[in-house]
């Protein structure tokens, strides 16, 4: 028998808050959008097929409010407005690369054992 390690020390409220983020359709997809530069808000609407424009401004409240977004005002004729990840954003991207990992690798061993 596999002897669990010990009790893990959570902080359920904080884990359920930025879970919250992962429950959304958009907020992944716009964490993608914006891994490798910012971007302006037009070309977030252009990329995420079938978004909403209010759709789009909550999740991107959203994400800022969580300390994953930050957006920037260029001012200028037109104004110019771009969002892109914080430390915190690019920090919360790399955990889901590691999830998703895990869970690719706990679905084939699932996969696996059905096929028993």
């Amino acid at each position: 028998m596999v002897q669990p390690p010990p009790q893990p020390d959570w902080d359920e409220a904080a884990i359920h808050s930025v879970a919250q983020v992962l429950n959304r359709r958009w907020g992944l997809p716009i964490i993608r959008l914006l891994w490798a530069e910012p971007v302006r808000r037009a070309d977030l609407s252009r990329q995420l097929d079938g978004i909403s424009e209010k759709v789009l401004t909550v999740t991107l409240r959203e994400l800022m409010a969580r300390g994953f977004v930050i957006r920037h005002f260029f001012e200028g004729t037109p104004p110019k407005v771009t969002y892109r990840l914080s430390e915190a954003g690019y920090a919360f991207g790399s955990l889901l690369e590691q999830i998703s990992a895990w869970a690719t690798n706990i679905d084939s061993q699932v996969t696996a054992h059905r096929s028993r």
